[in-house]
């Protein structure tokens, strides 16, 4: 769902809308009238978690002190769902030039505590998708943060390989 604070985007604000309020703290008691893209946003996905179909929640944003790009994910309660998160994440850093393995944090004490403002993180769409949907049925409930330059460090990919053809290809899928 893109863009949930078209309001507040409009005015020049990065998280809040025109109240003020910073929607990505709303996701634990969405109000109708007051967060209405926070409620109906998050109502569309417990129903398709519900129908089993969701995989993957992935809340995207914009990071301006953290250089590059990361995510934060969550605690979980096995040492494989754990792995499974983990690897993920290095997929990415190993697909992606500025994705940052080394900035990604999957704790939920450092990634829940309070921010400026004293808002909990526990109720950002993250924290919160992830605990109502039964903490682990969808191990994959992330933050994908962005800076808005570049990153400190930058990946250097590997050429892929052509399994059929049996030749090391550029990441243009030239061959080598």
């Amino acid at each position: 769902m893109p863009l949930l604070n078209p309001d507040g985007v409009d005015r020049g604000y990065w998280r809040n809308d025109t109240q003020g309020l910073n929607l990505n703290r709303m996701y634990l008691d969405p109000d109708p009238v007051y967060h209405p893209t926070i409620y109906a946003v998050k109502a569309a996905i417990i129903h398709e978690y519900r129908k089993q179909k969701l995989h993957i929640y992935v809340d995207l944003h914009g990071h301006t002190t953290k250089r590059g790009c990361f995510v934060f994910g969550n605690t979980l309660g096995t040492k494989k769902a754990q792995v499974q998160q983990i690897l993920l994440a290095k997929l990415l850093s190993l697909n992606c030039v500025n994705f940052d393995l080394r900035e990604c944090n999957f704790d939920d004490t450092s990634n829940n505590k309070r921010d400026r403002k004293g808002d909990s993180r526990a109720t950002s769409g993250r924290a919160t998708i992830f605990r109502e949907t039964n903490s682990g049925d969808v191990p994959y409930c992330f933050t994908l943060e962005g800076n808005y330059a570049t990153g400190l460090r930058v990946n250097t990919l590997e050429p892929r390989y052509d399994m059929e053809e049996g030749k090391r290809m550029l990441r243009e899928d030239h061959p080598v």
